[in-house]
């Protein structure tokens, strides 16, 4: 049980809404008639983490356009403050506290109390918002700070040099995805990462090692191959499996493919989660099985 909390936690720090040693998870991808960079990323990263590999930075400058899973810089506020009204707090007369244990909405409202939230405000969010919430305290606990990952350095960087910026998702399209799972996967998955928080910086220490060396297969191990494991126990775990991973891996898979042959002849440098790329249903086994072939960097 301890081994599928963490592979949970792990999971989680995907959805936050991403050193490099001889392998990196750079690949290249060589299509029709352009050629796409493909970087996995942590989306939130320590200081300490730059410079990156110099392999990243180079693919970058000899690319005209950057692919991003979103541009923070493009988030509509309003109708994101709407939506959150609409679809992040219980119907009136339905507590969190009635949805989980005791012992653990005791341990929620002291993370929330250290954020200036109050347990009445807590008590009224959904299990998908609470849990959304926690990765703020997560992010203080390990010191990173959103401006340094690696999604966000990127965009700044294709903002000065005024390169055409393309997103795959929207802010709202990811909301509406963690919003649209079922109340008892909201709840497994909230209570199994609040037990674990604790344990985050060895949790992320392993993570970030995994990617420092580009070893897919142990990122797929850390998140996809757990949460196949986690589906025995866990009812309806592969809904989540399949909304945060199934359906998103196979659309951006179609359009990076449209990237590599269309005929306006760019360079791409696509950024998405590692956790997308790795694995038997990810995007790097998507291209190849369209007999587009990939290469490690």
């Amino acid at each position: 049980m301890k081994k599928m909390r963490k592979a949970l936690l792990l999971i989680m720090l995907l959805t936050l809404v991403t050193l490099l040693s001889a392998e990196s998870m750079l690949y290249e991808v060589k299509g029709t008639h352009n050629k796409v960079y493909i970087l996995g990323s942590i989306h939130l990263m320590p200081e300490s983490a730059y410079p990156l590999d110099k392999a990243i930075d180079e693919a970058f400058d000899a690319s005209d356009v950057l692919v991003v899973e979103l541009d923070a810089s493009q988030i509509d506020q309003a109708e994101m403050q709407q939506f959150i009204g609409a679809n992040a707090f219980l119907p009136e007369g339905t507590l969190l506290s009635n949805m989980i244990k005791p012992k653990e909405f005791r341990s929620l409202t002291e993370k929330f109390e250290t954020m200036g939230i109050p347990q009445a405000t807590m008590n009224k969010f959904r299990p998908w918002f609470a849990t959304l919430s926690l990765s703020m305290g997560i992010l203080q606990k390990l010191g990173l700070k959103a401006e340094v990952g690696v999604d966000m350095v990127y965009l700044a960087k294709a903002h000065l040099k005024n390169m055409q910026i393309i997103e795959l998702e929207t802010m709202m399209s990811q909301l509406k995805m963690l919003s649209s799972l079922p109340d008892s996967v909201q709840v497994d998955y909230l209570n199994y990462s609040l037990e674990d928080y604790d344990e985050i910086e060895s949790v992320f220490c392993e993570l970030l090692k995994a990617w420092k060396t580009g070893d897919a297969k142990k990122l797929d191990e850390l998140s996809k191959g757990k949460m196949k494991e986690l589906s025995k126990d866990l009812p309806g775990i592969m809904a989540y499996y399949d909304k945060l991973f199934t359906e998103r891996d196979g659309e951006m898979t179609d359009k990076i493919i449209k990237f590599a042959n269309n005929k306006e002849k760019h360079t791409y440098f696509v950024i998405v989660g590692s956790f997308h790329l790795v694995g038997d249903d990810g995007i790097i086994k998507r291209l190849n099985d369209k007999g587009i072939k990939t290469i490690q960097r």
